[in-house]
């Protein structure tokens, strides 16, 4: 099963890295104002089109593919991290920005130099915080919110602090079993 959905997964981070670059650049330009729907709609079909274009370089290129793949993973990790670490250290936005991008080259190479571990400590974690989500979503504790804010580089407690870093703490638990599990009955050869 190990390769399976790796090329997905490869297309997948192809993708919404590039596409979301093109909204970023997109909205700096200019932002559409209120009843400019059609500007806005050009800006989601273009980052669609570029999307599928960075995701078919990306299963071109497989390798800087799966460096992509870790690169998102290590923007989701420093998230976490900046949310549970102490404050005052990433109030400066340099701060923030310089430990985001060291430790996305280094879940980049990660992925890049330990394919088969890279990748199922990588889903590992996508899939529990996927799950987490969506438990959130039904029992509306704040951990949604809390992650979106994070990806504002907003430092936000949403709900009550408590129920938050048990959610956080529960997605952790279960990527953590995710991976034992996954590297005892994935395939060797992957």
């Amino acid at each position: 099963m190990g390769r399976k959905f790796v090329r997905v997964l490869v297309f997948s981070a192809g993708f919404i890295a590039t596409s979301i670059a093109v909204l970023l650049v997109a909205y700096k330009i200019r932002t559409p104002q209120p009843g400019e729907n059609m500007r806005a709609i050009l800006y989601l079909v273009a980052a669609i089109v570029v999307g599928i274009i960075g995701g078919l370089y990306t299963l071109w290129a497989y390798r800087f593919g799966i460096f992509m793949v870790g690169v998102l993973a290590g923007l989701v990790l420093s998230r976490y991290i900046i949310s549970i670490a102490n404050a005052s250290f990433f109030n400066d936005s340099w701060a923030r920005i310089a430990f985001t991008v060291v430790v996305c080259l280094l879940c980049g190479f990660l992925a890049t130099h330990q394919e088969r571990t890279g990748i199922i400590v990588i889903t590992s974690f996508y899939g529990s915080y996927a799950l987490f989500v969506g438990i959130d979503v039904f029992a509306k504790l704040g951990f949604k919110e809390s992650m979106l804010y994070l990806f504002q580089s907003k430092i936000v407690t949403v709900g009550k602090p408590a129920n938050i870093y048990m959610m956080m703490g529960g997605a952790i638990i279960t990527a953590i079993i995710g991976i034992f599990v996954q590297l005892k009955f994935s395939d060797k050869k992957y």
